[in-house]
């Protein structure tokens, strides 16, 4: 099986001001950057669900007019895109700091979602083909959070020993807080 992974980097970013996360520097790299450099040891195939690819050269997936919105958008536009894939990881592209064996941790045995100590974080995730089209053949939900596909795919938790490893940046603030 050829490892997959997705880098969702749709989003709008509003409590960024509306900078592109993937642009923005952190440490002199783009964040775009520092997710592709730990993701690259772990997977075969990489794509974005974004509007660019920030000069990376890697494939688009691109959200689809039909379906549900948010990062959901991207798991939908995935399977329609590529319907014999088996599973595929996702990442956001504004959390740079997952453990290097992330796909290996979460893949395996159907769908399976990160958890820290403290909470879960949908984002960092396992999705296998079945189980998004069980969801997605029942739900009818424009807004689905990934939470919820989580629950309906009856993904497997499974925990790292950080929180740090799921830390994303989302405002000033936050970039602020990692220099």
């Amino acid at each position: 099986m050829t490892k997959t992974a997705i880098i969702l980097a749709g989003g709008k970013a509003r409590r960024m001001g509306g900078k592109d996360k993937g642009e923005i520097v952190l440490s002199g790299q783009r964040l775009i950057d520092l997710v592709l450099e730990r993701l690259k040891p772990q997977v075969d195939q990489i794509f974005i669900s974004g509007q660019r690819d920030y000069g990376t050269g890697l494939e688009l997936i691109s959200d689809l007019d039909t379906g549900p919105k948010g990062p959901a958008a991207a798991l939908f536009a995935m399977i329609n895109a590529y319907p014999g894939i088996e599973g595929f990881l996702t990442v956001p592209v504004d959390g740079p700091f997952f453990p290097f064996e992330l796909y290996g941790e979460l893949s395996g045995d159907g769908s399976a979602i990160a958890t820290g100590p403290k909470r879960e974080h949908p984002t960092f995730a396992f999705w296998t083909t079945a189980d998004l089209l069980s969801v997605f053949s029942t739900e009818n939900e424009d807004n689905l959070a990934l939470h919820k596909i989580a629950e309906l795919a009856k993904a497997r938790k499974v925990t790292f020993r950080a929180e740090s490893y799921f830390r994303n940046f989302n405002s000033p603030e936050d970039l602020d807080f990692a220099i």
